[in-house]
């Protein structure tokens, strides 16, 4: 069996129970997703403001670790400068050889610096910052003394400077930065040197080793983290190392510039597009995306770059929304569960016994009552219904009785129109005779007169029997009015019917209508109302069957007043055919006192008497026939009421049984003649009611 069949079996109390839960399910996931998503924006705003304030602070610290050096390198540089004489002289024709090349001679105070280092050792033994002297030859600035050396020991003399630290002194300007010399990190310091009329004519240098201080605060930028993995790094901005990454860790040493995204382009380029900022991205070869914010410090041709994983920061949003929805599912299940039995209780019940009710009343079991207090619409409805099983019973009770007085009836007229059929024979032998025995004219007049005198007896008799049976079929006639109008009474009963199942469709449009309004929550709410529609359809079309069973029903007991007006003017002409027959025989009796008025009169008279008596036993067939066929219609009738099952209902039985009884003894003792042709009852045996159509009408009543 398909969904679609079982839903349409369930009970209103499991749908209305499944259509809750559903709502209540559609409710919970769209609060779900809507505070998992609004939480999850959230954290991830306050992540990305975490780690935009993260990477200010390692900024911070960078920019506070390179200004507390700068201040220090600056301050040993003039301590330097202050323990010799600020006397410098440029001899550019003197020129000596420095290295692999010469260099312009440079003095301090007559004292000779080229090639002097040992005069500087001195200061770089006490303090652990070697010291510098740089001569100017035209753009260039040659290193002519230092205490500065390679590690493998080679001594730095007769190099020259490059880069910003050239601009700065042929500006004229000192320079305090970071540099990388020989495999160390140190914090420099150059200060022009210029003669007594100010042109520039060397440098000083000075250089504090802060390898370890930058090894700590690599560690200290790679341990700083939000989350389990969450990192941070220092890669170097310089050319010919773009891209260098410089703390310790899993990628120090590595390029940030041979790592790609998911789409096979350089994922970290945008970090030496920009000064600062934020990119969201994917590594190949991973399934999660990571946030990397990142800043330069252009001091050092450093970018400080912090990363945290997505799905890491919203696992605990994930974690507390599957907890939401597994909550919300026990509370749906538990509060369709109530709901349901209540439903159950408080609807399904008493529609179920409505149901059993409605198909009793279908199988003609009107006996059946259901006891309510209810006053809601379930009561109502029940009210309604024992309503009608009574307006049904009280109006099959009197039918009964009816067609048990019309059977009656009919019987009674059938053994009249026996003993009138019996009389009008014998009255015809008896003319026979009397036309054989002309000859005998004494005896022949005086038993026509003995005849005539009998056959006015036995036509007086028959009038009185008409009159009865007229008198008769006027009740059978009042009868028949009396089931057309209770007929009519029943269909105005399921016109009303029919009227609440129009409201009932009107109603369930309108609910689709609002429904179709809600959109997708309202999806469940229109299949129901679509159901409610379809059922107030089928009502209708059941009480519309029940009206035209009713209007066929009218239709032939309409026809049954016809004919019964029909006998009642038959009845009427034969009693007036007996009045002429009585005048006959008396004129008869006359001519029979009159013998002397001749054979032929009286051999006319004897003719005419036996044309009226032969269309006097033609007229006698013709009410037979009436009446059998009045009394089978009646049958008929009384069979077709047999089927329902009212209060009261064997003492009806057992009454109606007797009448039948008398009505098949009278019958039985009829001399019955072939009916004429064309000749049929009014009201043919019911057909007995297909049991596809009843298997239908149970089906659909299951389905309400």
């Amino acid at each position: 069996m398909t969904i679609k069949k079982r839903l349409a079996r369930a009970s209103v109390g499991s749908k209305l129970a499944l259509l809750v839960l559903m709502l209540m399910m559609a409710a919970f996931t769209a609060l779900g997703l809507v505070f998992s998503t609004a939480s999850k924006m959230q954290v991830e705003e306050g992540t990305e403001r975490a780690l935009a304030q993260q990477q200010q602070q390692i900024t911070n610290t960078i920019e506070l670790f390179d200004t507390t050096m700068q201040s220090s390198v600056t301050r040993m540089l003039n301590a330097f400068l202050a323990t010799i004489p600020d006397n410098f002289t440029l001899i550019e024709d003197r020129r000596l050889p420095i290295g692999e090349r010469d260099a312009p001679a440079l003095l301090n105070a007559g004292f000779m610096l080229n090639n002097q280092s040992g005069y500087l050792a001195d200061f770089a033994n006490r303090t652990g910052a070697p010291v510098s002297f740089f001569v100017r030859d035209g753009e260039d600035f040659v290193r002519i003394a230092t205490t500065l050396k390679t590690e493998d020991g080679s001594s730095l003399l007769g190099l020259t400077l490059s880069g910003g630290v050239k601009d700065a002194l042929n500006a004229g300007q000192p320079y305090t930065g970071m540099l990388y010399l020989a495999g160390r990190h140190y914090m420099t310091r150059y200060r022009p040197i210029t003669d007594f009329n100010d042109n520039l004519i060397g440098a000083s240098f000075i250089g504090v080793d802060v390898g370890e201080q930058i090894d700590e605060l690599y560690a200290t930028i790679t341990n700083i983290q939000l989350h389990e993995k969450d990192f941070s790094l220092v890669a170097s901005t310089a050319p010919g190392q773009q891209g260098k990454v410089l703390t310790t860790g899993q990628w120090q040493g590595r390029s940030l510039m041979d790592f790609k995204n998911a789409q096979g382009e350089p994922a970290f380029a945008p970090l030496f597009a920009a000064d600062s900022g934020q990119i969201d991205y994917r590594l190949a070869g991973e399934d999660s995306d990571r946030i990397t914010s990142f800043q330069h410090y252009p001091a050092w041709d450093w970018v400080v770059a912090t990363t945290i994983d997505k799905q890491e920061v919203t696992a605990g949003i994930t974690q507390v929304r599957n907890q939401v929805f597994g909550l919300a599912l026990l509370l749906a299940l538990a509060v369709a569960g109530i709901l349901y039995f209540l439903e159950r209780r408080l609807i399904s019940r008493p529609l179920d016994a409505l149901v059993s009710l409605a198909q009793a009343l279908a199988r003609g079991d009107l006996s059946q009552r259901i006891t309510s207090q209810r006053q809601d619409e379930i009561g109502k409805l029940t009210a309604a219904m024992n309503s009608v099983g009574e307006d049904l019973s009280r109006v099959v009770g009197q039918v009964r009785g009816t067609t048990g007085a019309v059977n009656q009836a009919a019987g009674e007229i059938a053994q009249g129109n026996e003993e009138l059929s019996a009389r009008t024979e014998q009255s015809a032998s008896s003319l026979q005779e009397t036309s054989a025995s002309m000859e005998e004219i004494t005896t022949t007049v005086q038993h026509s007169a003995d005849s005539a005198q009998q056959a006015s007896q036995l036509v007086n008799s028959t009038s009185e029997q008409a009159r009865r049976g007229n008198d008769d079929m006027r009740k059978a006639q009042a009868s028949m009015e009396d089931i057309n109008r209770s007929a009519e009474r029943i269909s105005e009963i399921i016109s009303l019917i029919d009227g609440i199942a129009f409201q009932t469709n009107i109603l369930a449009l309108n609910a689709s209508v609002e429904a179709a309004r809600a959109g997708e929550h309202g999806r469940g709410f229109a299949v129901v109302a679509q159901e409610v529609r379809t059922l107030a359809t089928r009502s209708s079309d059941a009480s519309r069957e029940i009206r035209g069973l009713i209007d066929e029903s009218i239709s032939h007991t309409q026809q049954g007043v016809a004919q019964v007006k029909d006998a009642s003017q038959a009845m009427a002409e034969i009693l007036s055919s007996v009045e002429r027959v009585n005048d006959m025989i008396a004129e008869i009796s006359a001519g029979a006192r009159e013998q002397s008025a001749g054979v032929g009169q009286v051999n006319t008279a004897v003719s005419e008497l036996d044309a009226m008596t032969q269309q006097n036993t033609t007229l006698v067939n013709q009410v037979s026939g009436a009446a059998r066929s009045m009394s089978a219609q009646a049958q008929a009738l009384e069979q077709l009421m047999a089927g329902f099952k009212v209060a009261g209902a064997q003492d009806m039985a057992t009454s109606s049984m007797s009448r039948q009884s008398v009505s098949h003894q009278s019958m039985s003792h009829m001399n019955t003649q072939p009916m004429a042709d064309g000749e049929q009852t009014a009201f043919p045996p019911p057909a007995s009611a297909p049991r596809g159509s009843q298997r239908r009408e149970e089906e659909e009543w299951e389905a309400f």
